[in-house]
């Protein structure tokens, strides 16, 4: 393989889909290589790396759940293999976004009120009404909930986060739900 690309993407950055899949294209095997890359490519220098079309299948729905995770529910991914020679290949995953997956209505319970305005502007960090539904952000905004409530002497405290499932609407409804087994 000679080229890795992800096409079509604007909502996620290349980096972040490269780390979602398992495929890569060869090249040098460390910077300190670089130089040598450059003039040889033995196997000491240059990783070669081959074409795995069942891998191929697989990272594309890796990529398909990450951008689920994230929000974009409607994504398509389809993996394209170019021919450059006989025995190169160039591969690009074509991404159709399609419209994202927003936050409705966000209800915070029993957090509302026992946390300042301040600490639950910080710790709804990310997560708003009209944003996409990133789920990822989503259990991060639980924990940032629970750790406040923490420090505001309710140590006792769980904010489990739900979201849900109405089908007939492009939004989701979020509840963080907090439980206190110690009242």
């Amino acid at each position: 393989m000679r080229a890795l690309a992800f096409e079509g993407n604007a909502a996620l950055d290349d980096d972040e889909l490269a780390e979602q899949v398992a495929t890569d294209a060869s090249g040098c095997r460390s910077l300190f290589a670089a130089p040598f890359c450059l003039v040889w490519k033995g196997d000491a220098v240059y990783a070669r790396r081959r074409l795995d079309r069942a891998e191929l299948e697989r990272d594309a729905l890796r990529l398909r759940v990450h951008y689920w995770r994230r929000g974009w529910r409607a994504v398509r991914v389809v993996p394209r293999v170019t021919p450059v020679d006989s025995a190169t290949v160039d591969v690009a995953f074509v991404i159709v976004e399609g419209p994202p997956t927003l936050v409705g209505a966000l209800d915070l319970g029993p957090a509302d009120t026992l946390l300042s305005p301040r600490a639950r502007r910080a710790a709804l960090d990310g997560l708003e009404p009209g944003e996409p539904l990133d789920l990822v952000r989503l259990d991060s905004v639980g924990a940032r909930v629970t750790r406040a409530l923490d420090a505001r002497g309710f140590g006792d405290a769980t904010v489990i986060p739900s979201v849900v499932d109405d089908t007939t609407r492009p939004q989701k409804d979020v509840a963080l739900t907090t439980y206190r087994p110690y009242r």
